[in-house]
């Protein structure tokens, strides 16, 4: 037990710092030396590569998962940013991991598809196409679609990495990566004059439909609601179940971003250095940003806010509604990574071999649909999709923050606030101030509260988390300051 008056200074300062921001600094003790946030666009952390990173993060259970050209795959820890393991692959990897069920898929420059453990990274199997694999896979009932530089699309059994069908395309297959929608299979190929985009039966591989692209595919197309979005040097959009041009829109420049849709706006990146808002119902431009470099990274959009990362060494945030620069994050490199959003944590690579981990005004996670079928980076609502979990979509787009529930509580206590363990009493009194579920009640689950406290998990389920006695029907910061008192008072 501490002293007496040391106990009563320690509540008296936490009392006054926790009525203003300098909460964060007395939470701050169990950062695991994670620098504290100032506020949106400052850096909570960076972990340093060992060469370039193209690749897209994917964030799942605590744990974000990205390649990077010196050759490796990485898992790294989203609150601090240290390593947990690191898989060395033959070539570079500049293919996004999917992560479902325990399992990293990721493809490299070595040729191979490799299925790695989450929990340690060991191999699982590997398959060799034989050439670059640096499409990003993604799985879909069981199997995983990955496309290759060999001019092939592969379709493998996730578990074992069996073969189950492949299709010849005409030219290679690079970045453009797989989109799987309602048992059809979206990927894009690559030639020097034109690229075709192919609709194909995900059971067998058959081919639907093509459409023949006036400019190369490096995009990954999107599906939305029975159309699909996909950029050469055009903004495309077509008819899913036959491909026909609904309408295009022309930026000027080759478009290797990928689109990505929400609110029936179509957010994308171009080579002439702009970043575009289109409605989706005609092509009709709504807003663009200019940077000062192409923008190849794929937009993300978290809370009414696009993401989005430039050649000009800078990731952008932007307002969703009109464009206007919210603020901007220098990194040491060109950034041609897709930023994910977790818990209103901005996740991105850079060129300069770092990945980043930045603050966000968002209090929730990435709602567009690259994201959300699983395209260039994910986060654990596509996950638990792609797994058959109880993590679908909701009609309105919203995204609930939770890490892997769907925030839906019972009388026998809350869910997961993060992680997959649900809180604790430990007192027996019906307060869950054990909030991340290991048997002791530390200074970290205060902090995991004060992180999480507008997550919905916790809101949906305040009456678990009422620290404070009150009326309110909601978990605010004074239930906050009550459960550092009670931690306090244990010591």
């Amino acid at each position: 037990m501490a002293r007496e008056g040391e106990t009563d200074v320690s509540r008296r300062t936490f009392v006054m710092c926790a009525a203003g921001v300098g909460v964060l600094s007395v939470l701050g003790i169990a950062g695991a030396g994670a620098e504290q946030p100032d506020g949106p666009g400052t850096e909570r952390w960076q972990f340093t590569t060992g060469g370039a990173i193209g690749s897209s993060p994917t964030v799942v259970d605590d744990t974000v998962y990205v390649g990077s050209d010196d050759g490796r795959v990485y898992a790294v820890d989203t609150e601090n940013g240290t390593e947990q393991w690191a898989f060395d692959t033959g070539g570079v990897v500049t293919s996004s991991p999917t992560v479902v069920d325990g399992t990293v898929f990721v493809g490299s420059r070595d040729g191979f598809l490799y299925a790695l453990d989450t929990e340690n990274g060991t191999q699982q199997w590997a398959f060799d196409t034989g050439l670059d694999v640096t499409s990003s896979p993604t799985v879909a009932d069981g199997t995983v679609f990955v496309g290759s530089h060999d001019e092939t699309v592969y379709a493998l059994d996730a578990a074992d990495g069996t073969q189950q069908w492949t299709f010849d395309t005409s030219y290679l297959v690079t970045e453009s990566s797989p989109t799987v929608v309602d048992g059809t299979v979206y990927v894009g190929d690559f030639d020097g004059f034109g690229g075709t985009l192919y609709a194909l039966d995900a059971a067998d591989g058959t081919q639907q439909w093509t459409y023949a692209a006036t400019g190369q595919i490096v995009s990954s197309p999107t599906v939305v609601e029975g159309t699909v979005y996909v950029g050469d040097r055009n903004v495309h959009e077509l008819d899913a179940a036959d491909g026909a041009e609904q309408w295009s829109y022309d930026t000027g420049e080759a478009v290797v971003s990928s689109p990505t849709i929400l609110d029936g706006t179509v957010f994308v990146g171009s080579g002439d250095g702009a970043v575009y808002a289109l409605e989706a119902t005609d092509g009709s431009e709504a807003w663009q940003f200019g940077t000062g470099g192409p923008v190849l990274s794929a937009p993300t959009v978290a809370d009414g806010t696009v993401f989005v990362g430039s050649d000009d060494d800078n990731i952008y945030a932007l307002d969703a509604a009109d464009g206007a620069q919210q603020w901007s994050y220098e990194t040491g490199g060109s950034i041609r990574s897709a930023p994910t959003v977790v818990d209103g944590t901005l996740f991105v690579g850079s060129n300069d071999g770092t990945l980043y981990a930045l603050e966000t005004s968002a209090t929730g996670s990435s709602e567009d649909s690259r994201v959300r079928l699983g395209t260039l980076g994910h986060h654990h609502v596509w996950a638990e999709n792609a797994s058959g979990q109880d993590g679908e979509d909701d009609d309105d787009g919203e995204d609930g923050d939770d890490g892997g529930d769907d925030g839906g509580g019972s009388g026998d206590g809350p869910p997961p606030v993060v992680g997959d363990t649900a809180p604790q009493s430990l007192a027996g009194d019906g307060l869950y101030r054990d909030i991340d579920g290991d048997g002791e009640f530390t200074i970290g689950d205060v902090q995991l509260f004060f992180e999480h406290r507008d997550a919905d998990v916790v809101q949906d389920n305040a009456e678990f988390f009422n620290f404070d006695g009150g009326e309110s029907p909601g978990v605010s910061i004074v239930d906050v300051q009550a459960l550092f008192l009670d931690y306090l008072g244990e010591q």
